[in-house]
């Protein structure tokens, strides 16, 4: 699964009587020095894609609280996509670096919901976003 420059972040949950507590992203799993400008949550219907296009600039990274989806991502001016299943289990954050095309899709009954947090606050007179269809 190393075609495409992306990282599969492994997190270990922390359990115990009153539930868990999972760190979603620590400094010392960040492949550099990289500050997190924005986070969001996305909620998404089944058959639902988001994304469709890469950053120039921007490392994202995602992980699936509720539910599960299909992760597709590409290398600049490569042409295989990879794609990877993540369910809310797996305990898995995907760090995006920029220059990776990527989108998502639901393809469960279930609402998906995903955490992402962005190196770059959105800003819609430069966004940062260029458009690659890979669903």
């Amino acid at each position: 699964m190393n075609t495409v420059n992306m990282r599969l972040i492994p997190i270990t949950p922390f359990k115990d009587s009153r539930g868990s507590l999972k760190k979603i992203l620590k400094k010392s799993n960040m492949s550099k020095d990289l500050n997190i400008d924005e986070a969001y949550v996305l909620y998404s219907e089944k058959g639902a894609i988001r994304g469709n296009h890469y950053h120039k600039e921007t490392t994202e990274y995602f992980c699936v609280l509720k539910g599960s989806i299909k992760f597709a991502m590409k290398g600049f001016g490569k042409e295989y996509i990879e794609e990877i299943s993540i369910h809310e289990g797996d305990n898995i954050v995907i760090e995006v670096p920029p220059l990776t095309a990527h989108a998502i899709i639901n393809e469960e009954d279930e609402k998906a919901i995903v955490l992402v947090l962005s190196t770059r606050e959105y800003d819609e007179n430069s966004t940062d976003t260029y458009k690659e269809v890979l669903y």
